[in-house]
């Protein structure tokens, strides 16, 4: 199951979009963006609290993120 939506508003910190991703390890670095989206949920690791540190590797890593916008503005990270 895909992690829950971030709702998303006008005092969302990049930290908490830190800790609510999920990635996919492409050690072969064969996938496309339209590949991944079909990947099923059980490929994807959850970030565990504190964040992603994924040091030096050769691999790809996909990264996907559910955002629930509650505000009508934009706002850049």
């Amino acid at each position: 199951m895909a992690a829950p939506p971030v709702n998303y508003h006008n005092e969302t910190t990049e930290k908490e979009l830190n800790v609510t991703f999920e990635y996919f390890e492409d050690i072969d670095k064969e996938l496309t963006l339209d590949s991944t989206t079909k990947l099923p949920d059980f490929r994807w690791s959850k970030v565990e609290e504190g964040g992603a540190s994924f040091g030096f590797s050769p691999s790809q890593f996909w990264l996907r993120l559910n955002i629930n916008n509650t505000v009508e503005k934009t706002r850049n990270f």
